[in-house]
C-alpha cells in the first residue's frame, strides 16, 4: 500500500514512522527545505534559534518509545520560574522542594492544584489520549467523575485556579485565549517536565527524519501539494508544484486542515466554511552581543523557563552550550521584561508573526495550533483522523487533542489508518 504524508512536521513525520514500522510504502512532502515544521531550528549570525516552537514538554514518554527516536532533552532545574514584584518562585523538579518554594511564597494551596491537575493528565494518557475516534467532551467528563475529576469539568479555568492559586499570582496559570473554558483545559498545557532541546527545537525534527529514514521513509523537501486528487469520494493521488501527479493509496495531510480543505475540489464537510479572525501573537528571537543586565534574585534560574507579567521569556544559551552564541526568545513585551535594556543588548531582534506562519507555513489565519485551542474546537469538536473522502486522513495539530508538540494526532491518525486497512476498508 503507497501512503504520502502532508508536512514534515512533527506529527508528520511519526505517522510516517508508525506507518513504515507497519510496513506501508511512505512517502513525505515537505513544502520547506527541512523537516519540523514549527519546531525548527534557524542559524541567525552564526547562532542557532528555535524560531516558533522553543521547548519540549507534552510528548508522552509512550510515543517516544514505541517510534526508538533519541532526542536529546536538556532538563535544566528549575523547569520554570515566577518572575513577580521582583521575587523569583522556582519550579524544582523534586515535588518537595517545589511544594516547599510554592510554600514559602504563600502558595500553600497550590500542592492540591497540582494534585489534581497531575491526576487529569495521568488519566489523559491512561484512558482518553491514544485513540482513533476523538472522545465528546460527555464522555471525557463522564469518564473524569469516575476518576474524582468532576472539578475540571464543573466550572470555568479562571475559579477552578482561583481556588488554589492566591490572586496575586493567579494569571500565572491562565493562558489569555482560555479563562473561560472548562478547567480541564488548565491540565493540558501544564507539565513538570518542561525541557530544551539540544541544539533547538529543530533537532527534534532532524532526529524523526532520521528514524524515518532508517524505516525505508523517502522525504522530499521543497516539495508543495497542491492538491490532493479523488474520485468517486476516494483518495487517488497527489499533485505537487502544480504539475507532477502521485498515485495513491492513502493520504495523511499533517498541515492545516484549512489548508487541506483547499487542497481539494469541494473541500472538507464542516472545515471549508471556517472562518476565523487572523492570530495576534508576536514571538521575539534576540541574539545578543553582549549578556543583558539580569535582577539578583533571578540570576540563579535565568536558564529556566521565565514567567513574568507580561509574556514568557527563556535564555537557552544558559542550558544549551551548542547554540554558538546568546539567544534568548520571548513570547509578549518586547519592552516589558525582567532583563533591562535587552534592545540595546540586541545584536539581532528577530519577529515571528502569524503572517510568516500562514504565508511560509501554509497556515490559514495564523495560528500556532492550526485551530484556536478554545469551545468550538476542543476534543470531538475539532476536525476527525478520518475525513468523508476514503484514504484521506489528518493528523496536525488542528486534530484532537490540540497543539504543542505532543506527536499525538500523528500516532492516533496513522492507527486509524492501519485500523482501516487490516478490517479491509482500504483494501
Amino acid at each position: 500500500m503507497k501512503i504520502a504524508v502532508i508536512g514534515a512536521g512533527h506529527n508528520g513525520l511519526i505517522s510516517a514512522i508508525y506507518l513504515a514500522q507497519k510496513g506501508f510504502d511512505v512517502s513525505v512532502y515537505e513544502l520547506r527545505d527541512r523537516p519540523g515544521g514549527m519546531a525548527y531550528t534557524e542559524i541567525i549570525k552564526g547562532v542557532k534559534v528555535s524560531r516558533a516552537s522553543y521547548v519540549l514538554g507534552l510528548m508522552p514518554e509512550r510515543i517516544i518509545r514505541e517510534t526508538g527516536v533519541n532526542i536529546p532533552i536538556i532538563r535544566q532545574d528549575p523547569f520554570q520560574v515566577i518572575y513577580h514584584n521582583n521575587k523569583a518562585i522556582p519550579f524544582w523538579r523534586d515535588k518537595e522542594r517545589r511544594l516547599r518554594e510554592l510554600e514559602k511564597a504563600g502558595e500553600e494551596r497550590y500542592k492540591y492544584y497540582e494534585e489534581i491537575v497531575m491526576k487529569f493528565k495521568r488519566f489523559f494518557e491512561e484512558k482518553i489520549a491514544f485513540t482513533d475516534e476523538p472522545p465528546s467532551l460527555e464522555v471525557v467528563k463522564e469518564e473524569a467523575e469516575k476518576e474524582g475529576l468532576e472539578e475540571l469539568f464543573e466550572e470555568p479555568l479562571q475559579k477552578f485556579v482561583s481556588n488554589y492559586i492566591s490572586p496575586e499570582l493567579e494569571d500565572f496559570f491562565i493562558y489569555p485565549d482560555s479563562p473561560n473554558e472548562l478547567a480541564f483545559m488548565t491540565a493540558y498545557r501544564f507539565s513538570l517536565d518542561w525541557s530544551y532541546v539540544r541544539g533547538g527545537t529543530g533537532t527534534i525534527g532532524e532526529k524523526l527524519a532520521e528514524r524515518a529514514r532508517e524505516l525505508g521513509v523517502k522525504i522530499f523537501y521543497n516539495t508543495k501539494v497542491t492538491k490532493i486528487l479523488t474520485k468517486d469520494s476516494r483518495v487517488v493521488g497527489i499533485e505537487t508544484n502544480g504539475k507532477q501527479k502521485v498515485e495513491l493509496d492513502a493520504v495523511i495531510s499533517a498541515i492545516s486542515p484549512i489548508a487541506t480543505s483547499m487542497m481539494l475540489d469541494e473541500g472538507l464537510k464542516g472545515i471549508k466554511d471556517i472562518k476565523l479572525p487572523h492570530a495576534g501573537w508576536r514571538k521575539y528571537n534576540i541574539i545578543l552581543k553582549e549578556m543583558p543586565s539580569i535582577p539578583d534574585e533571578l540570576k540563579p534560574f535565568a536558564h529556566s523557563i521565565i514567567d513574568y507579567d507580561y509574556g514568557e521569556m527563556t535564555f537557552p544559551s544558559l542550558a544549551d552550550d551548542s547554540l554558538g552564541g546568546l539567544v534568548i526568545t520571548l513570547m509578549g513585551s518586547i519592552d516589558e521584561n525582567p532583563f533591562k535594556g535587552l534592545r540595546e543588548k540586541a545584536l539581532i531582534i528577530d519577529t515571528f508573526t502569524p503572517e510568516e506562519l500562514e504565508e511560509r507555513f501554509n497556515v490559514p489565519y495564523g495560528y500556532l495550533d492550526h485551530l484556536p485551542m478554545r469551545g468550538q474546537f476542543l476534543l470531538d469538536k475539532r476536525p476527525k483522523y478520518r475525513t468523508e473522502i476514503l484514504g484521506l486522513y489528518l493528523s496536525g495539530v488542528g486534530t484532537y487533542p490540540g497543539g504543542q508538540i505532543t506527536g499525538i494526532p500523528g500516532r492516533n491518525a496513522a492507527f486509524a489508518l492501519i485500523k482501516d486497512y487490516e478490517s479491509g476498508k482500504l483494501k
